[in-house]
């Protein structure tokens, strides 16, 4: 019988509550296996908001391949191209996907910079995306 994961959200009174979907941190007791997925960006271009929902769908795709839901994260890192921009939109998107999937606190612990994609020697980076994330996932 696979054992539920419990995930503790950890708080301080010093710190404001987030008003968002995240958690400022999560804590697991004994994790069985832990899932790291690549960053994922959007190919099909579009706004924000669709660029955001798509790389929320694709990751969802590959957490269930691992075994793993949005139930597993404990951490998601998101690279904006624009933050002043593009932030608003890309909370919106995750707000509704986290909706339509069923995603209830604890939220993920979360973290998002903005970044200059930098072109590397024979690599090009693709320049539709608005944004990239990766997830961290741990299963009891």
């Amino acid at each position: 019988m696979e054992k539920k994961l419990v995930k503790e959200e950890i708080k301080a009174a010093a710190v404001p509550t987030p008003t968002r979907c995240f958690s400022r941190g999560i804590a697991v007791t004994n994790p069985k296996k832990f899932i790291f997925i690549s960053g994922a960006g959007s190919y099909k271009g579009g706004g924000i908001k669709e660029q955001s929902l798509e790389v929320f769908r694709n990751l969802d795709a590959l957490l269930k391949e691992a075994g793993a839901s949005w139930d597993n994260v404990v951490h998601t890192l998101t690279f904006l191209r624009d933050m002043k921009r593009d932030f608003k939109g890309f909370d919106q998107a995750r707000t509704e996907f986290f909706k339509e999937a069923g995603v209830k606190p604890p939220y993920p612990a979360s973290t998002g910079v903005e970044a200059k994609m930098i072109d590397a020697p024979g690599i090009e980076p693709p320049e539709c995306f608005l944004l990239e994330m990766e997830v961290t996932a741990v299963i009891a």
